[in-house]
């Protein structure tokens, strides 16, 4: 089988190596003329346990801590950096087959990119439109190739054309913008072994550890844009002036290189994970935020269950096998956004959270979160 993946992310690079790892014939196709220019590159993220085993069979646990860390669960703090609370992996202790894991989102990027080889990743691919002809899928190019695959995953992190293969939804603004950043940078509040919420008015903060032996530290601000102008670095530290000064100082002393800023969207993820020979790994899910990194978990563990179902697998069994990998997907979707109900609801606390319904928690979690309140 010639199976094509679109979308250079953490996710199309670990499919493509558990695919490869299969002996099935795969080539990644990215639109960006190279693998650091990603539109989607951020700075660092999180990947939860169910994806950290998943990464363990196409890379050595020496090869993950070197480009990040594991950690024991989150730490819920308020503005003043009291503790308030910590939500835990399922094992609290960070052992390498029970953690979440923190990572240099570029670093680790690479090391996929290194360990697949670059001659199975062409860059400056942009797929124009995708038409079906009998049992194959043809990917039209914007340099007017085109390209026949008897299997296209999609694993872009941005809206594209084959999202509107699998999704009737176009992508929603969430109402939240981020900004974030990565320094060096070491303070007593600040742990190393967990990833720390702090709650401000107007404001989240999620901040971790990557790289405990250089201390560096990846930091995200969340909050609500309103549709005004998105936050400059010169506003954080009026914006987030209730926060302990060691966190206003790691964010003074980030340099502009090393931040970004954007307006979070989503995007429902239906029922259908795939239509004819079209398939997505799924990565945008409703309400969901990025930093807290479910939707990645969620890809991975899709890739893993992709690649086990398509071993002897044919022409003639793909349908059945791509009904298989459906159903397996929306199981996998469904236990994750329960476990991430607890960490949803300490964000979305305030008026915006009516938008967000379906993440409410049944029971209260004994403390009242600070609402987030608007920006203007």
């Amino acid at each position: 089988m010639n199976i094509g993946i679109f979308g250079a992310s953490i996710n199309g690079l670990a499919c493509a190596l558990m695919l490869k790892q299969c002996g099935l014939n795969i080539e990644v196709f990215e639109s960006s003329p190279s693998l650091m220019e990603a539109d989607e590159v951020s700075l660092g993220a999180l990947i939860w346990p169910q994806g950290v085993d998943v990464l363990h069979t196409i890379l050595s646990h020496e090869q993950l801590l070197s480009v990040g860390d594991l950690i024991s669960g989150m730490e819920v703090h308020n503005a003043s950096g009291e503790y308030i609370t910590q939500l835990p992996n399922d094992n609290t202790e960070p052992t390498p087959s029970a953690a979440s894991f923190v990572f240099d989102h570029q670093g680790l990027l690479q090391l996929l990119a290194n360990t697949l080889g670059d001659k199975q990743i062409h860059y400056g691919m942009n797929c124009k439109n995708v038409t079906q002809v009998n049992d194959k899928s043809l990917v039209h190019f914007d340099n007017g190739s085109t390209q026949a695959f008897d299997l296209v995953i999609n694993a872009d992190n941005l809206p594209s054309i084959l999202d509107k293969l699998t999704s009737n939804e176009t992508p929603s603004d969430t109402c939240m913008a981020m900004y974030s950043g990565i320094t060096c940078f070491d303070d007593g509040l600040l742990s190393d072994e967990t990833s720390q919420m702090f709650l401000c008015e107007n404001a989240r903060l999620l901040t971790h550890c990557i790289n405990r032996n250089s201390k560096q530290r990846y930091w995200s601000v969340l909050y609500l844009h309103d549709n005004q102008a998105l936050w400059q670095k010169s506003d954080l530290h009026e914006r987030l002036q209730d926060l302990p000064e060691p966190v206003l100082t790691m964010i003074k002393n980030t340099q502009i290189k090393h931040t970004k800023r954007k307006v979070l969207t989503s995007q429902q993820r239906g029922a259908s994970w795939f239509s004819g020979v079209n398939l997505s790994l799924g990565m945008k899910l409703k309400g969901e935020l990025s930093e807290f990194g479910f939707g990645i978990t969620t890809a991975l563990e899709n890739a893993f269950t992709l690649s086990h179902q398509l071993l002897n697998c044919d022409k003639q069994t793909l349908p059945q096998v791509l009904a298989r990998y459906q159903e397996r997907a929306n199981t996998n979707l469904n236990i994750l956004q329960a476990e991430m109900n607890e960490v949803v609801n300490i964000f979305y606390q305030g008026a915006e959270y009516t938008n967000y319904q379906e993440f409410k928690l049944k029971c209260s979690l004994g403390y009242q979160a600070v609402p987030l309140k608007s920006s203007a």
